[in-house]
């Protein structure tokens, strides 16, 4: 089937395919062997795959015409500069860069700046937080490294949106294996006596979750899962 959708797209014009992450697919069926993805691919159709090390590469390089493969280094200063720069300004915000008071380069010096991921949510904490004054206080306590930012959002999340709330939530998610509608978390996370968690209070929660949690479209439905398997471990 797969093939054949291939086939009927490359059939219009020149297309380029991108599949991010083939190590997140779920293990049902087999589907990190791989099998699914044509050896041979249609004349107009380009495929580019991204994964993590384990079976999914390994399947890969088995493969009798193992594709080319191109190891991710450490980001560049200037492509974190613009990651930075981009992912804040989306919100309209920016960090100071001048020499005197280079809050750039502050987040910058962080161990772990090199990595695409640390960026985007430590930016996410500096887009939620509110006291412009203090911003260079704030990315000067961010952790050096991945796991600890983590912890620090949890915490964040905990001090503003209560821990049993924090908990049964990203729990539930954890659980879920194709994600949870808005409205199914709000019905799971009702206190006693309630129907559902009143809108206003689980939106705020679901809305604060934003770094951690994926937006994935059915119709006019909207449903949340982990975007990041980290979160899964902590």
């Amino acid at each position: 089937m797969f093939q054949k959708f291939l086939e009927q797209a490359a059939s219009n014009g020149k297309v380029l395919l991108i599949l991010d992450a083939l190590n997140q697919l779920d293990e049902s069926y087999y589907a990190h062997t791989l099998n699914w993805l044509p050896y041979t691919l249609p004349k107009n159709l380009h495929l580019i795959v991204s994964t993590l090390e384990g079976d999914c590469l390994e399947a890969l390089s088995r493969r009798r015409h193992a594709p080319p493969e191109i190891t991710m280094g450490p980001l560049a200063p200037e492509d974190r500069r613009q990651i930075i720069r981009q992912t804040l300004w989306d919100y309209r915000k920016r960090l100071d860069e001048r020499p005197e008071k280079n809050q750039m380069e502050l987040l910058l010096s962080k161990s772990e700046s090199d990595n695409p991921l640390y960026l985007v949510v430590a930016c996410e904490e500096l887009r939620v937080f509110g006291e412009f004054e203090k911003v260079t206080e704030r990315i000067t306590s961010l952790p050096n490294d991945v796991p600890m930012l983590f912890e620090q959002v949890l915490e964040r999340l905990e001090h503003d949106h209560g821990e049993e709330i924090v908990k049964s939530g990203l729990s539930l998610l954890a659980c879920a294996r194709h994600g949870l509608l808005e409205t199914e978390m709000l019905e799971l996370l009702r206190r006693e006596g309630e129907e559902q968690l009143p809108r206003a209070y689980g939106r705020g929660f679901i809305e604060a979750c934003n770094s951690i949690c994926d937006l994935l479209e059915r119709g006019a439905r909207v449903r949340w899962t982990f975007s990041i398997d980290n979160w899964r471990r902590r």
